[in-house]
């Protein structure tokens, strides 16, 4: 099998609805203090934190997939499972919420935290 190309990876992934949640292009920012630090090299990141859904991140694009498939399917609920700190689990509830769909999270300790705090 040949390998498949970027534009023709573009062409497949455009071919599935989706559903509008996230700013996008997200921008990049030089790490000025970082990059003189090390003596000259430029270092870039990528702002994916201002999607502005909740934090961003690479969740959010995949999630604009997940609304629309749970919308085209008539759905008013998605369960999702993770540990209690998750990034998942706030995106999902945050997309949800947006198009008036119920999460639920199935929350779990993975740390040994306490459940409560003094």
């Amino acid at each position: 099998m040949a390998a498949m190309t970027i534009s023709g990876v573009k062409e497949k992934i455009q071919k599935f609805p989706k559903k509008d949640l996230i700013h996008l292009p997200t921008p990049f920012m030089k790490l000025e203090n970082l990059c003189k630090e090390l003596g000259g090299p430029n270092i870039y990141i990528k702002r994916d934190d201002l999607t502005g859904l909740a934090f961003g991140g690479n969740k959010s694009r995949k999630l604009e997939y997940i609304i629309q498939d749970v919308l085209d399917k008539k759905a008013d609920t998605i369960i999702t499972w993770a540990g209690l700190q998750s990034n998942w689990c706030l995106q999902t509830a945050a997309a949800s919420r947006k198009f008036g769909i119920t999460p639920i999270l199935v929350l779990f300790n993975v740390y040994d935290l306490p459940l409560e705090y003094d």
